[in-house]
């Protein structure tokens, strides 16, 4: 987050030693080109590439991961300001905290027609199902089955923590367009849906 200021005494210049703020021209941008899904509340299971803080926004930790070979999800906290980067989004899993305000977000940039983070459409053209990371839920229009699929974390156990490794591929075969999803917060177990 950054605030423009304006320095009414010009004698009191910015000391740029040491480097505690930060100017808003800083602040790197996403391409536009670039499509990302954010999971508000959770965080990826999967491989860290590098954990990075200081990060001031989704949109910045988002760059981090564009600019970095290899990265393919990332899961930022806002509370803390810290930015992983994540190889591959195998899981995901709740964060929460009833002291204060994490907001913790997952995030994984695709290249399909549409993805909605926290949204499916549950017993609606289902073909198959497999356990896999996101990326694996490709695969879903591999044979030109399906067109769509809803990635889920399976199984819970305690806090409503996957049981499993990887999360559920569904894969579907959707006729037409989804509905948009409705305004957040919505209840759908953090269940990415994505169509092609």
């Amino acid at each position: 987050m950054c605030y423009m200021k304006q320095l009414i005494d010009p004698s009191r210049a910015f000391n740029i030693a040491p480097r505690v703020t930060k100017s808003c021209k800083e602040e790197p941008k996403l391409p536009s080109s670039s499509k990302w899904v954010a999971n508000p509340g959770y965080q990826f299971q999967g491989p860290a590439m590098v954990t990075k803080g200081g990060v001031s926004s989704l949109e910045s930790c988002e760059v981090a991961c564009l600019s970095t070979v290899g990265c393919a999800a990332v899961s930022y906290t806002r509370y803390s300001q810290t930015c992983v980067l994540h190889s591959v989004a195998n899981n995901y899993y709740p964060v929460w905290s009833k002291a204060v305000d994490l907001s913790a977000v997952a995030a994984v940039p695709y290249n399909y027609k549409v993805c909605y983070g926290n949204y499916d459409v549950p017993h609606t053209g289902d073909v198959n199902n497999f356990q896999g990371s996101f990326q694996d839920c490709a695969k879903c229009m591999a044979n030109g089955n399906a067109n769509a699929f809803a990635w889920y974390l399976g199984p819970t156990g305690a806090y409503a923590q996957p049981t499993n490794p990887l999360g559920t591929c569904y894969c579907k075969k959707i006729n037409g367009d989804v509905p948009v999803p409705p305004p957040m917060p919505r209840n759908n177990g953090g269940t990415i849906f994505c169509q092609a």
